[in-house]
């Protein structure tokens, strides 16, 4: 009489389990390594590496590995990397993986990196080679962080943006694109003595080609003006120097701030509203009323 007996385990048997049951083992083990490794004694060993590489003093609290994707993963906590310009950037969190990409056979390592910091998050994809790049996205960034005038002596920026970014650089500037969106907050032309507050804030940015930048859509809500614009800024040694080509359209509703727009040559109708042309350059606007032709 035949006896009856009970499956194996997950359908497998023999052989095939056997290697199952060896690959778990490894998993396992490799996981408890990985747990149990003094990762505090090779701190000072990535900060050495990371300060040969950039020049940057840094600091990190702590470090690990795990696994993300079926690849190995970097993560350090507590980060404090020193500028050439002196300013500190702090991340609470880093984590670094390689990506599954075909950019690996062209001899361009991609990574992934998720950063989180005090002043926003990014997520994306990192290349390196011939030359370098990332893709991906900004959470919660504080436009006041980023270094505006740097670009635009007088400009400068406030709130806080989210955004794609699609840039890489194979020579001193980036080409790609940049989309951003950012609420409660105000902007600084160097036009203007005072910051002008508003609601929300979109940009779509083209960079590379014959120009620095092609600005397909500027779009400023506000209590007290709007702002619609769009054109280039051309190429030149030094930001500030770049010529600008602009067509925008402005409405004003604040009495006091019309009256600052029109002591800067910005042709203001009644209804505080204008279509002006801007000139001149990133860091010396010239604004006249479109149509006109532009003095040399």
């Amino acid at each position: 009489m035949a006896e009856a007996s009970l499956p194996p385990p997950f359908g497998l048997t023999g052989m095939r389990r056997a290697l199952a049951i060896a690959a778990a083992g490894v998993l396992l083990t490799g996981l408890f390594v990985v747990q149990g490794f003094p990762y505090e004694r090779i701190t000072p060993r990535v900060e050495q590496g990371v300060r040969t590489l950039t020049g940057m003093p840094i600091h990190i609290g702590r470090v690990g590995f795990g696994l993300a994707w079926l690849a190995p993963e970097l993560r350090a906590w507590d980060v404090d990397a020193t500028l050439p310009n002196g300013k500190h950037v702090v991340l609470s969190r880093l984590r670094v993986h390689p990506a599954w990409s075909l950019s690996w056979l062209r001899r361009s390592p991609a990574f992934v990196v998720a950063l989180r910091s005090p002043s926003g998050e990014i997520d994306g994809t990192v290349t390196f080679g011939r030359e370098y790049g990332f893709a991906g996205e900004l959470r919660g960034l504080h436009l006041g962080e980023l270094p505006i005038d740097a670009l635009a002596p007088g400009a400068s920026l406030d709130g806080v943006a989210t955004g794609k970014l699609d840039l890489a650089w194979s020579g001193a500037a980036p080409v790609g694109s940049i989309l951003l969106d950012a609420e409660k907050g105000s902007v600084t032309f160097p036009l203007l003595p005072i910051g002008i507050p508003f609601d929300t804030l979109h940009g779509a940015v083209q960079l590379g080609g014959d120009a620095l930048a092609k600005i397909d859509a500027l779009e400023l809500h506000g209590p007290l003006a709007g702002l619609s614009a769009s054109g280039t800024i051309g190429p030149a040694p030094v930001a500030a120097a770049a010529p600008l080509a602009l067509h925008a359209k402005v409405a004003v509703k604040d009495a006091s701030v019309r009256s600052l727009f029109a002591g800067q040559g910005v042709p203001l109708d009644a209804k505080g509203e204008a279509e002006v042309d801007i000139g001149g350059t990133l860091g010396a606007p010239v604004p006249q009323a479109a149509g006109r032709p532009r003095p040399r």
